[in-house]
């Protein structure tokens, strides 16, 4: 082990975080010996800011934080796309009963049942949906603080996870 490599070894994890913060401020082989020892421990390195803006290799924080994000719009989109099917099953259910109701049992009761069992339906359809949608968007909250306040990640590549322009990202006070 060289004597760089046991410096490093005694640091802690935040001064290592705030050198692999600076890379650039180091020369090609202290760079080589900070990466070894976030990898020795686990800790992502921080990749360029060229590379957290889209022009190349992402790093793995900002791959999972992205991935992530997808899940809770997948699941805001699955919520959405869940009370839109309730609310056409109620629609049809409706439609169903006045058909009856008009046809040879010519009841109103039908009716009436048929706007019942379409209002519990779509309602039922409607609550799971907003749950649904409302844990999407939970998992973005939660997401936004972990991301804002992650120690190894640089502001560019906080936007870069979000998916937001990173001038909006530079413009706003941390």
């Amino acid at each position: 082990m060289s004597d760089a490599e046991s410096v490093w070894r005694r640091k802690t994890d935040d001064e290592l975080a705030a050198a692999a913060q600076h890379l650039e401020d180091y020369t090609e082989d202290g760079r080589r010996v900070v990466r070894a020892e976030l990898e020795r421990r686990g800790l992502a390195a921080p990749p360029a800011t060229a590379r957290a803006e889209g022009g190349g290799e992402v790093s793995p924080v900002v791959r999972r934080y992205r991935d992530a994000y997808r899940v809770g719009a997948a699941l805001v989109a699955l919520g959405q796309v869940i009370k839109i099917v309730g609310a056409i099953l109620g629609v049809v259910i409706v439609v169903f009963a006045m058909s009856l109701g008009r046809g040879p049992f010519s009841d109103s009761s039908v009716i009436l049942s048929g706007v019942v069992v379409a209002t519990v339906v779509g309602g039922l359809f409607w609550i799971l949906g907003v749950a649904l949608a409302a844990q999407g968007q939970i998992l973005r909250a939660t997401l936004d603080s972990a991301v804002s306040s992650s120690r190894f990640l640089t502001d560019a590549e906080c936007a870069a996870a979000m998916g937001v322009p990173s001038l909006t990202a530079a413009s706003e006070v941390h």
